[in-house]
């Protein structure tokens, strides 16, 4: 009964986190129609992504390489007792168990990865029953791009790197609230005193150079091009886009092409989301009212990682995460008006070395007081370990 306890408090606190898996991590190579994940609770979602030299592709339909297998923890659950494995080895050419572990717990929870000798995921789902996959739908137009979930709407712009609207359903209404009205980017470099460069969002145009849709995710690849002037525009990193349930994760780079510092006296990015009708900010901080901000002191300055708002019946919350490791001076971004909230990071650019600086960007959506299970899946990820049961 506390082992079964364990698991149901473990998978509570992880709903966000999704579990993604290279072929080449378990030295598998499998048709993918033969894959099959699956748990205590039965078979459930999952999809297979396939890339090729570093980009996501649409296949040949075989599993291996650099492929992901994606899944999420919270449909994982009790370990499969031996005479459970007994009973169904014989329809597969292998099975592995994934044990997903919190770090300095002894809590754990499991998920099966079967290879079957025969194409046939339905009679699974008969035999060991099926977990329903979370509505997680897109439809594609001329110049937006619209995901729909259980109670959001959210359209991304196709012609350039922003998002447009996020709207949420009100359970007591039935109507639709605008909440978000976009992410915006600002660059400011300052050369030799004598020159002033200034760009925006607005002065890079994208194509849509891959789009998939699957039971757990949605891959959106833009390739961005910057205007630098005289009508020529020259191509940058690409921009990968993860939309799960509940959240967004998206891979930016900050290119820098030289030393800044030795033309430059002031270089900076602001990077920042906005929002409409927000009660509430949070940050490591900060904790400010803002339906009632006479009298309150402005935002303490800190070293910015993330931010949580709070509405009327929703909340959200943002954290930036570094990939390359380069330590990026960076501070709070604020600015409250009416009834919007401009609020990201500050990032100091002038003394970052050359090169392609990478940093990811999570944007949540969820009910109120669901910041904890946010933060878990972001600072601190389940650990993983694989074993070939048969």
């Amino acid at each position: 009964m506390i082992y079964a306890l364990m698991i149901f408090a473990m998978i509570g606190e992880r709903y966000f986190d999704p579990i993604v898996i290279k072929a080449n991590r378990i030295n598998l190579k499998s048709d993918i129609n033969k894959i099959i994940v699956f748990s205590s609770d039965g078979v459930i979602p999952f999809q297979v992504d396939e890339i090729k030299n570093g980009n996501y592709f649409e296949g040949d339909g075989k599993f291996d390489g650099e492929d992901e297998l994606v899944f999420y923890a919270r449909h994982c659950g009790g370990k499969l007792n031996p005479q459970k494995i007994n009973s169904i080895q014989d329809d597969f050419e292998e099975i592995l168990e994934v044990s997903l572990e919190e770090k300095d717990t002894e809590e754990k929870a499991f998920c099966y990865i079967g290879v079957m000798k025969e194409e046939n995921i339905t009679k699974f789902e008969r035999l060991l029953g099926k977990v329903n996959p979370p509505l997680l739908n897109f439809s594609n137009h001329e110049d937006d791009f619209i995901v729909e979930q259980k109670n959001r709407v959210a359209i991304f712009s196709n012609s350039s790197p922003s998002i447009k609207s996020i709207e949420i359903l009100d359970d007591e209404t039935g109507n639709k609230i605008k909440v978000f009205s976009g992410l915006k980017a600002e660059i400011f470099i300052k050369l030799l005193n004598l020159i002033n460069i200034r760009k925006s969002e607005k002065d890079i145009s994208t194509k849509v150079a891959f789009v998939k849709g699957g039971p757990v995710r949605i891959i959106r690849v833009l390739q961005p091009y910057a205007d630098i002037g005289f009508g020529i525009k020259i191509p940058t990193s690409k921009v990968i886009s993860y939309i799960y349930e509940g959240f967004t994760y998206v891979e930016n780079t900050v290119p820098i092409p030289f030393n800044l510092r030795a033309i430059s006296r002031s270089a900076y990015a602001n990077i920042y989301l906005k929002f409409i009708n927000p009660k509430r900010f949070r940050s490591r901080k900060n904790d400010i009212e803002l339906q009632n901000k006479s009298g309150d002191k402005p935002p303490e300055e800190d070293w910015h990682m993330w931010g949580y708002i709070e509405g009327e019946r929703w909340s959200a919350a943002y954290f930036i995460k570094e990939i390359t490791k380069i330590p990026i001076e960076r501070s709070l971004y604020f600015r409250s008006e009416g009834n919007t909230l401009e609020v990201g990071v500050h990032l100091n650019l002038l003394n970052l070395p050359k090169g392609n600086h990478k940093f990811a960007l999570y944007g949540f959506f969820f009910p109120p007081g669901e910041l904890e299970k946010a933060k878990k899946f972001v600072e601190n990820p389940l650990k993983t370990k694989i074993i070939k049961i048969k």
